[in-house]
């Protein structure tokens, strides 16, 4: 609505008012407004003179970024060279966004990195773009987005590398640890101290991987093949379920007891099984339920037959 009003405002400036009163009424307009009110009215002087006044790197909308590149006959009288000089000279987290999110911009990537574009994000867009990456060449990371990197990748050589050279375990990163690096810091829990990042992060690491050593520790109980299948299956299929963490929830205790479970620190416990054993079992209705797919169906029906007249106590 705001964006609509601006536009139709602008619109009223234009006609009939001179050239010197359009100037006077734009010239205290913001540069980024400025190019977006260019470029949804296909007004050149508005995107150059945005242009002239930093509006690309001040710019974090992708979606206008990539109007604009799509735009180019906007840029009067510029040549696609110095399109591009401009959209290469962005700010290196636009530049990372724009290459992340829009197919037509990958080429920016190798840009970025050279202009320490994974350097410059905070932590949340670290996790956003490190996620949807396959690949990074670590030579370019600093030790904190190594370390970000590294438990991503759940990469424990990564991740002794990253805090032998300084990095510091945020409540953030501690919450995305998994199997490798969590075992690990168990392991070795005197050094806890020298890598969290503060006093709080201390006693959460502290807290959750005492909570782990104790489930860890109790007598883990086994049942029938394809038992633990049924089950999660039974249950999601008799429950309204929105989460994985709540199906892995129920696997875990099965086997470990209830309460046993801590979302913190085992809501990627067998991750890497997850989908073989019933990820690929499941869709999700309207209402962003966990529903078992036709497949799912028939695979609960066989193991229902298996295991319906046993007496096996969960």
């Amino acid at each position: 609505m705001q964006a609509k009003f601006v536009y139709e405002s602008i619109l009223d400036l234009l006609k009939p008012k001179s050239e010197k009163e359009i100037e006077d009424a734009i010239k205290n307009l913001h540069p980024d407004e400025l190019l977006k009110i260019g470029l949804n009215t296909n007004l050149p002087d508005f995107v150059d003179k945005a242009i002239e006044k930093g509006a690309l790197n001040l710019l974090y909308d992708e979606w206008t970024l990539s109007r604009l590149y799509s735009h180019k006959n906007l840029f009067k009288p510029k040549s696609e060279k110095e399109i591009d000089d401009l959209i290469n000279n962005l700010d290196p987290r636009v530049m990372l966004k724009l290459a992340i999110n829009h197919s037509c911009f990958k080429h920016l990537i190798n840009k970025a990195i050279e202009k320490g574009g994974f350097n410059l994000l905070n932590q949340d867009e670290s996790f956003d773009i490190f996620n949807r990456l396959s690949y990074i060449d670590i030579k370019n990371l600093n030790p904190q987005k190594l370390l970000i990197y590294a438990v991503i990748k759940d990469d424990l050589w990564l991740f002794k590398k990253a805090i032998d050279d300084g990095a510091k375990i945020s409540t953030r990163i501690f919450k995305e640890i998994r199997i490798d690096i969590s075992n690990y810091l168990k392991r070795n829990k005197h050094i806890i101290k020298n890598i969290a990042e503060n006093e709080k992060v201390i006693k959460i690491i502290e807290k959750v991987l005492n909570l782990d050593t104790v489930a860890s520790k109790s007598e883990y109980r086994k049942f029938p093949k394809g038992f633990k299948q049924y089950y999660a299956l039974k249950y999601v299929n008799e429950h309204k379920v929105k989460t994985r963490t709540e199906i892995i929830k129920v696997i875990f205790e099965m086997g470990y007891g209830k309460n046993t479970f801590n979302p913190q620190k085992n809501a990627s416990w067998w991750s890497t099984s997850y989908y073989v054993m019933i990820g690929q079992y499941l869709n999700k209705d309207q209402n962003n339920n966990f529903i078992l797919n036709n497949i799912g169906k028939e695979k609960l029906r066989v193991l229902h037959k298996k295991f319906k007249d046993l007496n096996i106590k969960v």
